[in-house]
């Protein structure tokens, strides 16, 4: 069973592992070439056939969280609290509804899953980056050197990993 996990955002990965092995880790496309979007699970969809339920993809859905910051008040000069979005979180959109709708093109199956989850799974919920990384690097020691210091890999990883030992209980 191939399991593959997606982080959407603009320096995303896909991962896609085996049993307990990481296959391989590639980029979220560029935009501005939506061939590369269309191609993107060929290799492993037609390798093991349309209609085969061999092929689950794990897509993290991305959230709107507003950030609180002060700034100075333009006039007087006192702080004020503001509300503003996380940087990048447009481009987590926009990559999320191109990915979503490749894969129901495609019809293979999938999971829309929260950070949340498969964080909580993995004991990483209020964690920082390298603390996904560690976990990553724990659960498949084989690919140290692929993951790195690479965030972005190890996510990707560990929501193909969640999706697996999910779909195996």
């Amino acid at each position: 069973m191939y399991y593959i996990g997606i982080d959407p955002g603009l320096k995303g990965k896909i991962a896609i592992i085996k049993d307990n092995e990481v296959l391989e880790v590639i980029g979220i496309p560029d935009r501005s070439q939506p061939e590369e979007f269309r191609n993107l699970f060929q290799k492993y969809y037609s390798k093991i056939g349309k209609k085969s339920k061999n092929i689950m993809i794990y897509l993290e859905k991305p959230i709107i969280k507003p950030m609180i910051g002060k700034k100075p008040c333009p006039k007087c000069k006192t702080p004020m609290v503001y509300q503003y979005q996380q940087k990048g979180i447009a481009n987590s959109h926009i990559n999320y509804g191109i990915l979503l709708g490749v894969i129901i093109d495609k019809g293979i199956p999938y999971e829309e899953i929260s950070s949340q989850e498969w964080k909580k799974y993995f004991n990483l919920i209020g964690e920082d980056k390298k603390s996904s990384i560690a976990k990553a690097k724990q659960l498949f020691p084989d690919a140290t050197d692929l993951i790195g210091n690479n965030d972005n890999i190890a996510e990707a990883i560990l929501i193909a990993e969640y999706g697996r030992r999910k779909h195996s209980s």
